[in-house]
């Protein structure tokens, strides 16, 4: 998933510079990389270097708080996102198997 971020990161670089595309798979290839190889490691600071060439791309240079800012609002869009998504699972799951138990006790009766 890794090599697979980064090589779309690089193509959103070379085709799609500064959309929300580019810097959404920036986010999520310097997440996936500090997840995998740590966060002091060199694969991260290059990813987190992407990451704020994306930023730059999109919104101009800005002063290192001000994209530090910019990248937490990004990160916690994609937590509170996968969130919903994995609590719109169990809620599915949870309904699924309600409605199991409800077909066996009216077949039951």
């Amino acid at each position: 998933q890794v090599a697979a971020l980064k090589q779309a990161v690089q193509a959103a670089d070379a085709v799609a510079r500064g959309t929300e595309v580019h810097v959404q798979l920036s986010v999520r290839a310097m997440q996936k990389v500090r997840a995998c190889y740590g966060g002091s490691s060199t694969e991260a600071r290059e990813a987190e270097l992407a990451c704020a060439a994306a930023h730059y791309a999109r919104y101009g240079r800005v002063s290192p708080g001000v994209l530090r800012a910019l990248i937490n609002v990004r990160l916690l869009r994609a937590v509170s996102s996968s969130l919903a998504q994995r609590i719109g699972v169990l809620a599915w799951d949870d309904q699924a198997s309600r409605a199991k138990e409800e077909e066996g006790a009216s077949v039951a009766s």
